[in-house]
């Protein structure tokens, strides 16, 4: 055989290779519907959070852990509210109840919200393993959503995403 006809041979046993690894490309119906469910009993929690990620987002950090305090008083069973109030607040005492209870509600949320309370609190805890597993099992989840996870676990604020050398996360959770 000759060299030139072995080389052919392999690049397309090595291009069928990887034609096992590819993957679909979503529609655009996946993509509107990507977005992490948050799971909140209150419309007014809801805002809330979203008020208190928007503060965040613009570096307002009292207000934002103001909003994300008032929502868990609407809710008192916001896994989510919890994580981010552990996650920004400068009182240790405060940091260890929130992350506490967030972890102990993170069962009654959504499989992202739980994902997430696992990636924040593992990483918070030192458990690096189950902090990346969580990580990339939520991106996973959610591929083609409008939140930048390494420059949000970085604490720095992302717009416009969707570019393909970020990894991100939804915008309505």
């Amino acid at each position: 055989m000759s060299t030139r006809r072995c080389v052919l041979t392999g690049l397309l046993l090595f291009t069928l290779s990887l034609a096992g690894y590819a993957r679909p490309l979503p529609t655009e119906e996946a993509d509107a519907s990507n977005d992490m469910p948050m799971t909140t009993s209150s419309s007014e929690a809801r805002q809330l959070f979203l008020q208190g990620r928007d503060y965040r987002e613009n570096w307002h950090m009292p207000q934002a852990l103001q909003a994300w305090q008032n929502a868990v008083q609407k809710d008192p069973d916001f896994a989510l509210a919890y994580l981010f109030i552990s996650m920004h607040t400068t009182d240790p005492k405060a940091e260890a109840e929130a992350r506490a209870t967030a972890k102990r509600l993170a069962p009654q949320a959504s499989h992202g919200e739980q994902l997430m309370i696992q990636w924040f609190t593992s990483a918070k805890e030192g458990n690096f393993v189950t902090a990346i597993a969580a990580m990339n099992d939520l991106v996973e989840l959610y591929p083609r959503t409008s939140r930048c996870s390494f420059r949000r676990a970085a604490g720095w604020p992302c717009r416009g995403a969707g570019t393909g050398d970020k990894i991100c996360w939804s915008a309505h959770w």
